[in-house]
């Protein structure tokens, strides 16, 4: 059954973005309460337009509580070809660290190792696998009471990269300016860089 528009306007009227919650400084201010709806109007936009609206729709859906569908929103970000600025990590880290106090937020470990594992293919399969495992290693560093799916890595036989493996990959298909804000991050999430040896 499809919503009519006046239904969605409806249900946008019903949400607001709550007034206990300070926005995610990583991420653009958004005044108007956004869904994952109004990204999907941005389909037409080019990448820049869409990335900017996924970040502006994940800034709205952490103000109103939802800190599991702003990830999700995170995730398209992270789907555009052009370079993603360590503003986006930034925000991935610092909604996984003050997210898991605030509602659901799902296992991120497991669904970053999922979207690295089960990426479709597309021209930019091998930047957006690169963008998850980022994003794994920081939720690996944030939330590592979240386990990894052991289950996956058994049952399609392989095995999970190391640190250095997850820097090094971004490094060869990100460029160094993308992999340098994913450094910022994980360091800023305080992960030891001699780790990375």
């Amino acid at each position: 059954m499809r919503v009519s528009s006046d239904g969605r306007r409806a249900a946008r009227l019903r949400r607001h973005h709550r007034r206990d919650l300070s926005p995610c400084p990583h991420l653009p201010e958004s005044e108007r309460v956004l869904t994952a709806g109004d990204f999907k109007i941005a389909r037409g936009a080019n990448e820049e337009e869409r990335c900017v609206r996924a970040q502006l729709c994940a800034q709205s859906l952490w103000l109103q509580g939802y800190p599991g569908q702003a990830l999700l929103m995170l995730n398209h970000a992270f789907a555009c070809p052009g370079h993603v600025g360590r503003e986006v990590y930034e925000a991935v880290a610092w909604i996984l660290e003050w997210g898991d106090s605030l509602g659901f937020i799902g296992n991120p470990r497991r669904h970053y190792q999922h979207l690295a594992t089960r990426m479709n293919e597309s021209s930019l399969k091998l930047l957006r696998q690169a963008r998850a495992w980022n994003c794994w290693l920081l939720a690996g560093i944030v939330c590592p009471h979240f386990p990894n799916d052991d289950e996956q890595v058994r049952s399609e036989n392989f095995e999970l990269p190391t640190a250095e493996e997850v820097r090094m990959q971004s490094y060869q298909l990100l460029g160094p300016s993308e992999t340098e804000g994913f450094m910022a991050a994980v360091s800023r999430a305080g992960m030891n860089n001699s780790l990375f040896t």
